[in-house]
């Protein structure tokens, strides 16, 4: 593999292909004991940890110095090589895009990908990490059972500071990676991003979250397939989500969602909690699934707070609408609600958006 990688840097033409700084990895590991964030040992980037087992992660260093290291150390039975022995199979970024793509757009660019022209114009979601190898988030403090209320403010006040500085550092990382996208992306296969960046700011537009920003981008089928096999912090990409869509239309009386009727789900339905931005509790396709009074914010002076605040009909929302419609939105018609639950608004999320 890192043969493999040293020859496309010397091979691919630069005016056919963009170069990027890093490589994307996947590491298939012993999900009950492999601590991802263990990957900054390796001198590996943590981009996006699977429920199967699987780790993508991006690295600077097309020979993987670190992480042959401590195979070696493994290896000669040296002390400081036992954790490489949790990593099961390492495999080239680009050998499983199935853990990048969206499952609908899997099957429709992988089982149709030959006859697809290249310079037909997809329209995509994206997800880009901006984590970097230098940081990690600080836990908040655990207020043990000789904490006094005095003791343990002053623990959050001392972690607050740290929290900060871990999210400046990951917003000096994101402009980095944004203008990358936007120069070895979007300029070099003459795309287009139509939501991002800084919606209200001037600039191009983006969904922000602490440590990745998402957008939407129409791109060429030359650009996609370079994106999804090459490009090495992108964690999703996806279809345009429907739900979103409809958050972002302005309700009428003529709008096809009126002749759709969301029922309560049975009293058995399962319960889901969503801890996020805060829920659009009142909107007509979800307000019946929502237990309002059991909704609550842990945003100091908020609570009982719930609403979103995120721009494009919130982050939050949008999870809730993929819960109850995983398929699609019926347009006519009654459909109970498979489930019903309540939305936690939580501190962090508040104060990134």
């Amino acid at each position: 593999m890192i043969f493999d990688w040293q020859q496309d840097t010397q091979e691919k033409p630069q005016e056919e292909h963009t170069q990027f700084k890093s490589r994307r990895i996947i590491l298939q590991i012993d999900p009950a004991s492999f601590d991802p964030d263990g990957l900054k040992a390796f001198g590996i980037e943590l981009i996006a940890d699977t429920e199967d087992g699987y780790i993508i992660g991006a690295s600077a260093d097309i020979e993987l110095s670190e992480l042959q290291k401590k195979i070696e150390k493994f290896i000669n039975q040296e002390y400081g090589g036992n954790k490489v022995a949790e990593i099961w199979e390492i495999i080239d970024g680009k050998k499983k895009p199935e853990l990048i793509l969206s499952p609908t757009l899997f099957a429709e660019l992988y089982e149709n990908w030959l006859p697809i022209k290249e310079e037909q114009i997809y329209t995509v979601d994206v997800g880009v990490a901006c984590v970097g190898t230098a940081t990690k988030l600080p836990n908040y403090p655990k207020r043990q059972p000789y904490d006094t209320d005095e003791s343990f403010t002053k623990k959050v006040n001392n972690w607050i500071p740290k929290r900060e500085l871990t999210e400046q550092e990951w917003e000096n990382l994101s402009w980095e990676r944004q203008d990358e996208f936007e120069e070895k992306i979007i300029q070099f296969y003459k795309g287009k991003i139509i939501k991002g960046f800084q919606e209200q700011g001037g600039e191009l537009g983006t969904v922000r979250l602490p440590d990745s920003f998402s957008c939407r981008i129409q791109i060429s089928g030359k650009g996609l397939k370079d994106l999804i096999e090459n490009y090495p912090y992108i964690f999703e990409i996806s279809s345009p989500d429907q739900f979103s869509e409809m958050l972002n239309q302005e309700e009428s009386p003529d709008s096809s969602s009126q002749n759709f009727q969301l029922e309560a789900a049975d009293s058995n339905a399962p319960k889901v909690c969503i801890i996020d931005s805060g829920i659009q509790e009142m909107h007509c396709l979800l307000k019946v699934a929502i237990d309002s009074q059991n909704s609550t914010s842990w945003v100091p002076s908020e609570t009982g707070k719930t609403p979103d605040y995120v721009k494009n009909g919130g982050h939050g929302t949008r999870v809730a609408g993929a819960l109850l419609y995983p398929r699609k939105i019926p347009r006519s018609g009654k459909e109970k609600a498979i489930c019903s639950g309540e939305t936690h608004l939580n501190y962090i999320d508040k104060m990134s958006y």
